[in-house]
């Protein structure tokens, strides 16, 4: 039995390179951003969706 692949949203564009920026921003200056909401909003939409 399989097991069915899901899949992966990928970002294009824009919202690829507006993604890349802030992810090197981030990176550059860690601790700088409260994630805390952002994590349970995630962690809620993966729940609903079964991931």
């Amino acid at each position: 039995m399989s097991i069915p692949i899901r899949i992966i949203p990928t970002l294009h564009g824009k919202e690829a390179e507006a993604f890349e920026k802030a992810a090197r921003e981030a990176e550059a200056h860690p601790g700088k951003y409260d994630l805390t909401e952002a994590a349970k909003a995630i962690k809620k939409y993966l729940v609903t969706v079964n991931f």
